[in-house]
This record gives structure tokens, sequence and C-alpha cells, in this order.
């Protein structure tokens, strides 16, 4: 998989720091939002958002584990803080029923983690407090990923995409005040049926009671933004380790198909609703799983690749508004992409033969990343789109006037990252998503592709996203 440690945390945290500097030089920022607890709080979900990539007792399934790994990162962080250097957060910083928590504490007799999903405080009662700092941080690494919903909003949006919500914001919705880790753990052994968990339902992040919601939605909301957007060729490592990466991807899908073309010749001979028929479809889907994962890492892989640097850049501009005679100093927080050559030319070569199983027969298909990446960008081509700002983007893009594998970048980037992620953070009745009001009134955001290494975009760099604040009235 494309790196999840030490060269994405570090960049991570350099992107942050420089979006987060940018603010409070040139603007002073939005003060609630970027307080001092709150810039604390976001740094440690930067730091622990991905530590749930190592997996936890409860799957060995690779891609189990990609699709729920922030979920599985609270998890560890609340069973045993001192695990990730954050005993003290736990210690000093948590209500009276939570301190003198030791390692390796059962869930029934950890209060953090037990009551996990609880609203409000670590209390069986389901009292009115508020969330402790570690709780926050758990929250802020669960809710990173988009299948652990923002909002009621965002829950419908990617309900409508076909995704499901991650087990680990599921609880129980049985008239309790909260459903227990450990009732969650019996789901996730499957020592009870799914059945017991029918009447469940997902655990928004705007349910828990935090002493400034809107400023801690706005602080998930920049950790899903920022993580996404650090997207850079280092996460890739050396020409050596992209080979070395490249023949990992064709070794695992040969096993795959191998344990695809094994299942299906085991449930020819097996009865149809026995135990071990179940079993073995069980097996066969976690292949499945496992092959798409690898094959969209493809996709990733040259998604990385591409990128030479990443940068944030403040720059000031005299912005006009309704009902003003003349313009006043304003600025703008641009995020600049500048991609790279020879990891465009990547594109053209990713043509990998992959085994696939059709009813027990096993066949090669060639797979041919830049056709399908074409294919998608036709189609963005031919859709609607619903400001003026991404339609002049993907008028541009039709013009034919940037180089073919740098417009399937961007085309691939705007609507998979950035406009997904946008959409997921909107709310009922707010003109932004919730990482933009991190802006002051009257600043500009954007997203813009510059160029290449040898070839800039000028003065007319490529917008993928653009947004302006509305000025504040007296």
């Amino acid at each position: 998989m494309i790196d999840h440690a030490h060269r994405h945390i570090t960049a991570l945290w350099r992107l942050v720091d420089d979006f987060v500097g940018a603010l409070l030089e040139n603007t002073g920022a939005n003060q609630r939002s970027l307080s001092v607890e709150n810039r604390i709080l976001l740094v440690l979900g930067v730091w622990m958002h991905d530590i749930g990539h190592r997996g936890n007792e409860f799957t060995d399934d690779p891609a189990e584990v990609r699709n729920t790994h922030g979920g599985i990162s609270e998890y560890l962080l609340l069973r045993n803080p001192d695990a990730y250097g954050l005993q003290w957060l736990a210690k000093d910083h948590c209500k009276s029923n939570c301190k003198g928590l030791t390692e390796g504490k059962l869930p029934k007799d950890n209060p953090r983690l037990q009551h996990r999903n609880c609203q409000h405080g670590c209390t069986e009662s389901g009292s009115e407090s508020n969330l402790c700092a570690i709780r926050k941080v758990g929250i802020l690494c669960r809710h990173h990923q988009s299948n652990a919903p923002l909002t009621s909003q965002s829950l419908t949006e990617m309900c409508k995409k076909g995704k499901f919500p991650t087990p680990y914001t599921r609880y129980k919705d049985d008239g309790k005040l909260h459903s227990s880790q450990t009732e969650l753990e019996e789901w996730l052994n499957r020592t009870n049926p799914l059945s017991g968990w029918a009447g469940s339902n997902v655990r928004l992040l705007e349910d828990f009671a935090v002493d400034d919601k809107p400023s801690f939605m706005t602080l998930a909301g920049l950790l899903r933004m920022l993580d996404g957007l650090q997207v850079h060729r280092v996460r890739v490592g050396s020409s050596a380790s992209i080979k070395s990466f490249d023949e990992f991807l064709r070794v695992r899908n040969d096993w795959c198909a191998k344990e695809l073309e094994r299942a299906d010749n085991l449930l020819k001979d097996m009865s149809p609703g026995s135990k071990e028929h179940q079993a073995e479809i069980g097996k066969r889907d976690a292949s499945e799983r496992y092959q798409r994962l690898l094959n969209v890492q493809y996709v990733h892989w040259w998604r990385q690749l591409a990128v030479h640097d990443v940068k944030v850049i403040w720059r000031w501009q005299e912005s006009q508004y309704d009902g003003e005679d003349s313009a006043s100093p304003s600025g703008v927080l641009e995020i600049q992409f500048e991609l790279d050559d020879g990891g465009l030319r990547e594109l053209d070569k990713i043509e990998p033969d992959i085994e696939i199983v059709q009813s027990g027969v096993k066949t090669k298909q060639r797979f041919v990343l830049k056709s399908i990446l074409d294919a998608k960008f036709r189609d963005l081509c031919n859709t609607p789109q619903p400001t003026s700002d991404r339609i002049r983007f993907v008028e541009r893009l039709k013009s034919g006037a940037l180089p073919e594998n740098l417009r399937l970048w961007a085309a691939h980037v705007a609507e998979e990252m950035i406009w997904s992620e946008n959409s997921s953070q909107h709310c009922r009745n707010v003109d932004c998503p919730a990482y933009l009001n991190t802006l002051p009134n009257g600043v500009g955001f954007c997203i813009t592709v510059a160029g290449s290494t040898s070839e800039s975009l000028g003065g007319d760099p490529l917008v993928l996203l653009k947004f302006q604040t509305a000025k504040s009235t007296k």
C-alpha cells in the first residue's frame, strides 16, 4: 500500500503547519477554531490517525483493516494511550472516573473504551458532561475517514454513493443511553448473530458533546481535507521501491486468483447452505475484497507518483464586495500542486495483466489505467457542473491546451478527492464545508495546479477548487 507511516505523517504535519501558520501570520485566523487547545488536538490527530493500519484482534483481512483503520486507531489509542506516548493526556486531562487507568484493562473496566460511543462523558449513567481530551483525539482519528460521517447530511451523501459506515460508528439503537464497546466486540467477533445488531444506528461526529461543537467539527473537517491533499511522490519511494511495489501487486494478484479458483472448485462439491459452504463463501468474499484493494492501489500509486511538490501560498489581493465603492485588501490561501513529468509519464506504463476468476475459470485481463481514467474524464465532461468555477475547470480540460496526463490527473483528483470531500462536509443551511470555517471573513481559498517540472502554467494556474468567504457586515 501507499505509505501511511513516517513519510506521510511527517509531510502531513508540515502541510497542516503551513496551512495554519499562513492563516495565523496573515489574518489572525478564526481564533475559535484554531485556539491553542484545538491546535493541540489537531496535531495529535495528525500524529495518531493512521495507527489503525496495523490492525487489531478483530480482523486479519487487509481490505477490512484498510476500510476501518480510523476506528481501529481510536480503539488502540483509548485502550492503551501509554503505548503511543499519550498517557499524560489521559492522566492529566480526563474526568475523575477516567484517571488512573492502566494498560491492559478490559473494555468493561475502561470507561473511555467501554463508552466510546456514548455522546457524553465516560460514565454509564450518561451524564451531561463533555468529552475528555483523549476521547476527542480518538474521535478525530475515527472520523478522518469518509465512512465515519460528520453529519446526518454527510451520512446521506455517503449512502447515495453505495458506501457503508464503518462498524466502529455503529451502536445498538435499543433505547439505552449508550452502546458499549463490549457489545461491539461481541459483534465484531461474531459471537452474537449479526441479526442482533439489525436495529443499530450510526454515531455521527455532530452527536458528541464537546465544549465548542462548531469548532470541533471544523478541526475534523480540516484533518480530513489536508490528509486527502497530502499527495506526494515521496510516499511511493525511490525507483527501486516503485519496481518492488509493482512486483508486490502482481504477486498478490496472482495469489488472489489462485485462492478464488480454489474456492470455486471447493464450492462445487459442497452442499449449499451448509456451515462449510457458508464459511468458504466468506473466505472467497475476503479474497475478492483483497483483490479489489490491490487493484485500486494502481491509481493511488500513480496519483502520488505524479506530484513533485505541494505547498501552501498566501496571496494578497484587492477585493470589492457588493455595496462598496472601492476595493479593500484581502487575501487568498492557496494549496498549489506542482506535478512531476516523470511520474505523469508512468501512467502510460500501467497496463498489468491481472488474473481473474469467473465461474471457476481463471483468465488474464489487461488492466489499462489510462483508459479507465480517460473514460471517467469523458463522463466528467458530459456531466453538468453546479458552479461557474467547476464549469470553467472542465472547459479548460476539454480545450486540449493541457498535456494529456496532467489533464487526467487533475480531473481524477478534483472529482474523486476534492469535490467529494467538500460535498461530505457540507451541513444544512451552511454555505461552506466544515474545514473552511478556519478562514476569517473575506478570505478566499483555492486549490490549484501550477504546472509540471518542465512546463509552468505561468500566471494562469489550473483551479481545481475556489471559494470566497463573505465579508463580515457591521
